[in-house]
């Protein structure tokens, strides 16, 4: 969260004499309304005919899928760090004798054989 107080972006350029955040043309067409998240959000439900209750619930429903999503990637996650090694074993003895390694062709570097 901020520290900001709400409603200072659209304070400081007039206090410093920056002037005002909305142009004329928007003051014509939005006369003495003071723009902020909250007046946008009442102008848009007004404008689509959305209902405090319906809101509510869109953002209740929202939050749900955003932890049920949040929680499925951790868990996701956690599973791919709880690969277990197997158990350690003895290290396979060479059952070929140098006898039989001396009449195999050698290889190269690029794999082919001599």
């Amino acid at each position: 969260m901020t520290r900001v107080p709400m409603g200072l972006a659209s304070q400081l350029p007039a206090k410093n004499g920056f002037g005002h955040y909305k142009s004329p043309g928007i003051e014509k067409h939005y006369p003495n309304i003071v723009f902020s998240q909250f007046t946008g959000a009442e102008m848009m439900a007004e404008k689509y005919g959305l209902s405090k209750d319906e809101l509510d619930e869109y953002s209740y429903n929202s939050h749900q899928r955003a932890i049920a999503a949040t929680q499925a990637r951790q868990a996701s996650r956690t599973r791919s760090f709880r690969c277990r090694s197997p158990a350690p074993t003895a290290r396979p003895t060479p059952t070929t004798s140098t006898k039989a390694s001396a009449s195999t062709p050698a290889s190269t570097a690029s794999g082919a054989s001599s």
